[in-house]
């Protein structure tokens, strides 16, 4: 295998490490193509080879391109899990520019946003239309504060999804041909007091740490929205010891902790995960569900078709890495997505 150096500016795709680390034990070939530092990627068992990637490319070859393509807007999978009556957070879409305005139907550009914003009030929860790992997932108190976040999203992306705020506990089930491979329930997003310094600081701080990973920062000067439905300032200074759980990002990309590893997961939730990624017509999914007090199922909050297992890692175990990669690369290279080795030196 190609040798790729890690240092402390940049380590090689989590998915490519997987593969590579996989591949040696089953005696396979993984190597990096071209100077992609495993951006993108070949394995091979010497007879036939997978193309693999990262980034922006599908990270698991064997889920269907039209169900990966499908996942990727949330209001399109929404709509595919409204069809089979599997209960979700809802959100309607929106283009923040005219360019391709010929292209849709009316009802999807920011007037008719700012009305239903007027319909549903705030405080409203908006976040990309095909993002991901809480970019850009954002709590909007007013008006105002949404034209400065549609000014600061267009210089990555097109569209936005507008939803009424829900408060619950969230997981991350992982789905692999129908079975439950593990169940992470994520954990809370929190703020601890020190007595001295405002929120905005612990903001900047948490801002600053993760720069530079294609994320965008937590709004330091804006109200944030704790547990209990409350406007918090952050010009306020927690007391030490003080602990603030607020509504927004979860996941360990944004900096937060990994969560907890469930070892018994509820009949709903794996019902619902399995459900929701037969739906899209994946083979392989990270489900995000949330479950709201006083409900009796859990809603789906999204469906990742190249969910990241980063987590799995942290938390020691690779048991359950090697697990999920043996599968999709050994089925994988037995299916019609791969294909002849070329005859070159391996």
């Amino acid at each position: 295998m190609e040798s790729i150096v890690n240092t402390d500016r940049y380590k090689p795709p989590d998915h490519f490490r997987y593969a590579a680390h996989v591949s040696r034990k089953l005696g396979f070939c993984c190597e990096s193509l071209g100077e992609t530092g495993g951006y993108l990627y070949r394995v091979s068992d010497g007879a036939r080879e997978l193309l693999l990637g990262a980034g922006r490319i599908s990270a698991y070859p064997i889920n269907p391109l039209i169900a990966v393509s499908v996942a990727k807007d949330k209001v399109f999978t929404n709509i595919l899990l409204d069809r089979d009556g599997i209960p979700n957070l809802g959100g309607r879409p929106y283009f923040l520019n005219q360019d391709d305005r010929r292209l849709r139907d009316d009802g999807f550009d920011l007037e008719d946003a700012r009305e239903y914003l007027g319909i549903i009030g705030f405080p409203c929860f908006v976040k990309p239309l095909s993002g991901s790992r809480g970019d850009f997932a954002q709590v909007i108190w007013s008006l105002e504060q949404f034209e400065s976040y549609v000014e600061a999203l267009r210089r990555k992306h097109d569209s936005l999804v507008v939803q009424r705020v829900f408060v619950g506990t969230e997981y991350r089930v992982f789905v692999l041909d129908s079975e439950i491979v593990f169940c992470l329930e994520k954990s809370d997003f929190v703020i601890r007091g020190d007595g001295k310094k405002q929120i905005s600081q612990i903001l900047r701080e948490l801002n600053a740490a993760v720069a530079g990973r294609g994320l965008s920062g937590i709004p330091e000067d804006e109200p944030l929205l704790d547990f209990s439905g409350a406007r918090v300032e952050t010009s306020t200074v927690l007391a030490a010891g003080d602990v603030l759980k607020l509504v927004g990002r979860r996941n360990f990309s944004s900096g937060r902790d990994t969560g907890t590893l469930l070892e018994n997961v509820s009949e709903n939730l794996k019902e619902l995960a399995i459900q929701a990624t037969q739906a899209l017509g994946l083979r392989v999914a990270g489900v995000d569900l949330m479950q709201i007090p006083g409900e009796t199922s859990a809603r789906v909050i999204e469906v990742n078709a190249s969910p990241g297992i980063h987590s799995l890692e942290h938390l020691g175990r690779w048991d359950l890495i090697e697990r999920i990669w043996t599968k999709v690369l050994v089925s994988g290279l037995s299916s019609s997505v791969a294909r002849a080795t070329a005859s070159r030196n391996l």
